[in-house]
């Protein structure tokens, strides 16, 4: 009954602990805004620096270099790579994934970083959907109680609340 939820680089700390330590541990995870695609966010220079900075690496690593060497570490790299190990039945180890997103996000491309990720997941079966804030850039976390019902009835539907 362990859910994790996390935005901006949380995201891709609780992802690759959902598919690393914990894999088969943890029943939801829920991505809001979150960085989910180390090569959008390299490639796109948004958050380039804030993200190099996290693997103590200086913000000036040509592009190539830096997907290079996280790639290990990017969320949907290490997810296609388990898919390629466990296929199918990797969709029952993963944890039920929400995603909530601004489909104009500036900073988290939407197709970049949830759509990515989600497609991967499908791929294998892996439970998810996406919720869409039409019109919304980076901020849903601005949208108070509008955001909130939409992660607290997740969670009350996988913890069957």
């Amino acid at each position: 009954r362990i859910a994790l939820w996390g935005g901006g680089l949380g995201g891709a700390l609780q992802w690759n602990c959902a598919t690393g330590p914990l894999l088969g541990r943890l029943r939801a995870v829920v991505f809001q805004q979150a960085t989910i695609s180390y090569e959008s966010v390299i490639r796109d220079h948004k958050f380039k620096s804030h993200l190099l900075e996290a693997y103590g690496m200086p913000d000036d690593v040509p592009d190539d270099l830096a997907v290079a060497a996280l790639s290990f570490n990017d969320p949907v790299t290490r997810t296609r790579l388990l898919v390629e190990e466990k296929g199918k039945d990797l969709a029952s180890l993963l944890p039920e994934v929400l995603f909530i997103h601004g489909d104009k996000d500036e900073a988290m491309l939407y197709d970049e970083n949830p759509v990515r990720l989600s497609n991967v997941l499908k791929a294998c079966g892996a439970t998810h959907s996406i919720h869409t804030f039409q019109g919304v850039g980076h901020a849903t976390y601005a949208l108070g109680e509008t955001a909130a019902v939409v992660l607290a009835d997740f969670f009350k539907k996988v913890f069957d609340l």
